[in-house]
Order: C-alpha cells, then sequence, then structure tokens
C-alpha cells in the first residue's frame, strides 16, 4: 500500500510539474529561495547555486536541477532554447548544459561579441584599484567619442593615500574610435588565441632585468621567501608549447590562491549607446605579463582572453604605470610566471 501511495504522488508532482511547463527532472524534494544569475529557457527560469543548478516556473520556488561538477559557477547564460551555459571562476571554464537531455559538455564562444560590434564605442573607461596596508589605490582615465570620431580625454582621476596623478605628458590625449573596434573585431575573430613559442624568446637584457627585478625584490622583502628564485632559462626555454596554456591558467588562479589577500584589479570598459564589455585582470602583489589573462565579460557571457596582440594594443593607449608606479618590463613578468609555474609543477602544487 505504501509503493502504491509513492507511486501515485510522484505521478502527481510529475503531472503538475509539467502542466506548469517545468521540466520533471528538477522535481527535487531540494529547494532553495533564491539562485543567483537568473535565466529563461522557454517556459523555465534557471539560476545557480555555488556548484548546483536550480530551477522555476515562476523565480518564486526554486528546485534542484542538478548538481554540477564544477567549482564555483559565477555565470550563467542561455544560448539557445534548450542549453545554458555556465562559467566556472575558479577553474576558468564555460560548460554546456542542456535542458532537455540533461549533458554536460564544455564549451567554446565562438565571434562572442558579434553583436556588440554592431554599434559605435562612445565612451572607454580604464580602472585600476590597487591593494595594500593603507587603503586601496584607485586610477581612473575617461574617454568619450567626440563628432569627428576620435575617443577624446574626458577626465582623469585619482583616489589614493598617496595623491598620485598622470602626468599630462603620458596620457593619450585622443585616439580613433575605429582603431579599438579593428582591434576587438581582430580578438572577435580569434577569441581564443594562446601565447607562442615566440612569445618566450629570452635575451641577454631579459635575463639581466629579471636577475635585478628578483633581487631588488629581495632586498625590498616585496616577494615571500619561498618567491625568491633564480629563472632556470634553459628550461623556460624549453617549455613546450602545448604547456604555455597551463602557464595562462596558472596565471589566472594565481589570485585565488591569495584568498587571503586583496586583489589588485585593473579594469577596460568599451561603451555603446546599450552596451557594456568588461575586461577585467587580477593580481596580487606582481602583475601579470601584459595584463594577461583578462576576463572578458559581456552580458551573460564570460570568456578568458590570453590574446598577446590585443594585450599589447590597450597598453598601448594608457599610461605606462597605470597598474604599478615602478612596473619591471613585461617579458620580465613573464619570466617570473613562468619560474613559479616550472617551481609549482617541481613540486606538485
Amino acid at each position: 500500500m505504501r509503493i502504491t501511495y509513492v507511486i501515485l504522488w510522484v505521478m502527481f508532482v510529475s503531472s503538475v510539474c509539467r502542466a506548469q511547463g517545468v521540466d520533471t527532472a528538477y522535481s527535487s524534494h531540494q529547494k532553495m529561495e533564491r539562485p543567483s544569475f537568473i535565466v529563461k529557457v522557454g517556459k523555465t527560469f534557471y539560476g545557480s547555486h555555488y556548484n548546483e543548478i536550480y530551477a522555476s516556473s515562476d523565480t518564486v520556488v526554486w528546485y534542484l536541477e542538478k548538481e554540477m561538477n564544477m567549482d564555483l559557477i559565477c555565470g550563467v547564460n542561455a544560448v539557445n532554447e534548450s542549453t545554458l551555459v555556465m562559467w566556472d571562476c575558479l577553474k576558468n571554464i564555460n560548460i554546456s548544459y542542456n535542458t532537455k537531455t540533461h549533458k554536460t559538455a564544455p564549451f567554446t564562444y565562438y565571434h562572442p561579441i558579434e553583436k556588440f560590434l554592431q554599434h559605435k564605442i562612445k565612451k572607454i573607461i580604464f580602472v585600476y584599484t590597487g591593494s595594500g596596508c593603507f587603503g586601496y589605490p584607485e586610477e581612473t582615465i575617461n574617454y568619450r567619442v567626440n563628432e569627428m570620431g576620435y575617443l577624446k580625454l574626458d577626465t582623469t582621476f585619482s583616489i589614493s593615500g598617496y595623491e598620485y596623478c598622470f602626468p599630462k605628458e603620458d596620457i593619450n590625449d585622443s585616439f580613433s574610435e575605429s582603431i579599438v573596434h579593428d582591434a576587438l573585431q581582430k580578438l572577435n575573430n580569434s577569441p581564443f588565441v594562446s601565447p607562442t613559442k615566440k612569445d618566450l624568446l629570452i635575451t641577454e637584457k631579459d635575463k639581466i632585468e629579471y636577475l635585478k627585478f628578483i633581487h631588488d625584490s629581495d632586498n625590498n622583502h616585496i616577494l615571500p621567501t619561498s618567491q625568491y628564485q633564480i629563472a632556470d632559462f634553459e628550461k623556460i626555454a624549453k617549455i613546450p608549447e602545448k604547456e604555455l596554456y597551463d602557464i595562462s591558467r596558472y596565471v589566472s588562479t594565481h589570485g585565488e590562491m591569495q584568498s587571503l589577500h586583496h586583489d589588485d584589479l585593473l579594469k577596460f570598459y568599451f561603451i555603446t549607446d546599450s552596451d557594456t564589455l568588461t575586461f577585467t585582470n587580477k593580481f596580487y602583489g606582481i602583475p601579470t605579463a601584459w595584463n594577461l589573462p583578462m576576463l572578458a565579460s559581456y552580458h551573460h557571457m564570460h570568456f578568458n582572453c590570453y590574446n598577446i596582440p590585443f594585450a599589447k594594443f590597450l597598453m598601448s593607449l594608457y599610461p605606462k604605470d597605470l597598474r604599478s608606479h615602478d612596473e619591471p618590463s613585461q617579458q620580465t613578468l613573464l619570466l617570473w610566471y613562468c619560474s613559479q609555474y616550472l617551481l609549482n609543477k617541481k613540486t606538485g602544487n
């Protein structure tokens, strides 16, 4: 009798779910008040909480849809009538979830900012927010398009305990909107270009600068003792190209390993009349080479950018000391992160 009652109850719940247009896959007893990153697919709303996906027919009552093999879901995007794409901000990956088959798979966006590029860029904002024991200095540079199609320097300001402002001669007064649009178009065509072996060409000058950087950091107690190291230049030069992406991933998660600290943030905002595209670089203590990787965010979509030509272009637009007033060369920074990668690979960290 009890078994019959259970079967009838399951049939009743399923019929109610179907009547409401809700997939019966999530007709679980596990509920929650309201998840994050809510999107709508068909007649059903979906949202996330940690590594779980929840579903609802009315955004009032939410049921567990699926527990994902992800660390932390930080974004949910509906790409069609049956597919969700979730961004794991700790693993830096996108995973698709089919709401009909309930299957998951790695996901890659193609031409991710095509819609954004249909409009003219009207404003660009560069923002650096530092970290430290004496407050959080912030430097901001604003450009606004003029009637000639040039992004003209609008305002700059500094919120800083050090009262630092950029020397006027270090800031671009203006640049063409079209060159920015072209650079973004190239990124849109090849959004997932990774570093190559040519990026690891190490000159004698690079070696000298890197060793000086380590020496100065040691003397000034900038780096923790465990990070005082001399680069093995030969090993760095021999890093297989297939591992270069791993180095990028190591850099991208480096901030997570420093979770007890406040991260430095560098943000680039590209703004049209109706849209905003954002690139964010995060680091703690040691800036990353060419601001890479950068997290690109557009509506509910997120992807990591490792494109060095695009990053170099952005660096040509803002003052060289936006993120650090005494910054080493980009090649020195690259050598430092390569050294860290090899060291952690050796120790198994």
